[in-house]
């Protein structure tokens, strides 16, 4: 069995590499792209994201669901809806006075503050809450009453 023919394999290699890439200009340009490669793989960090929800329910004094209730959520650290980093928001209770939050975080425990709004009644709200005590259940009193 005869060896290789050298000449063949050079002018495969040449029609490959296309005139003036890094391969062709420099003999070092494969090994300096590898090495860079290797490098940046060698970097990864991991990143572990935590599950961050706040969720209850809001009832007046006879324990009777209120809906449309103003629930703003500051969180004392970050966190993300999808790629967006979120530190206030605000949303409504449904028909049966339910609220929720949901997002990622890449820290575990992040303490949080909550207002509860409706018109006709005292406001009220839990701050340096831990989310052990989610979730909530939240008693809002008329005014007047």
């Amino acid at each position: 069995m005869k060896p290789p023919n050298p000449r063949v394999q050079r002018t495969r290699v040449a029609r490959c590499a296309r005139p003036g890439s890094p391969l062709t200009r420099h003999p070092l340009g494969a090994v300096v792209t590898m090495v860079a490669l290797l490098a940046v793989a060698g970097c990864r960090h991991t990143v572990v994201d935590y599950s961050f929800r706040v969720e209850g329910t809001v009832v007046d004094n006879t324990a009777a669901a209120l809906p449309n209730v103003r629930v703003t959520l500051e969180i004392h650290g970050v966190v993300y809806q999808a790629v967006t980093e979120v530190s206030r928001t605000e949303t409504y209770t449904d028909v049966r006075g339910h609220f929720g939050f949901a997002y990622l975080t890449h820290e575990p425990g992040l303490i949080y503050s909550l207002w509860f709004d409706k018109q006709g009644f005292e406001s009220e709200s839990r701050e340096g809450a831990s989310l052990a005590e989610s979730p909530f259940e939240i008693k809002m009193q008329r005014l007047g009453a």
